[in-house]
C-alpha cells in the first residue's frame, strides 16, 4: 500500500542547541506499530529544526547524510 505522502529534503545546520529534535523508533522498539521507521517525537524551540519550520512532530526520517569535515 503506497500512501504517496510528500517527501521534503531538509538541510539543517547544527546550532548552539544542536539540531533540536528527538526521535524514536527502529527495529528494536517501533514507535508506530508495524513500522520500523524513525519518527520525530519532539521539537525543541531553540533548535535548528524548529527555527526552520518544516520538520513536524510525527514526521518520518527517511535518510540522514552527515558529511565529515
Amino acid at each position: 500500500m503506497s500512501l504517496n505522502l510528500p517527501v521534503a529534503e531538509l538541510v539543517l545546520e547544527r546550532g548552539d542547541h544542536g539540531l533540536g529534535f528527538n526521535i524514536r523508533g527502529g527495529i528494536d522498539i517501533p514507535h508506530v506499530p508495524g513500522d520500523t521507521g524513525i519518527f520525530v517525537t519532539r521539537l525543541k524551540e531553540d533548535g535548528a529544526a524548529f527555527k526552520d519550520g518544516r520538520l513536524k512532530e510525527g514526521d518520518k526520517i527517511l535518510e540522514v547524510y552527515f558529511p565529515f569535515h
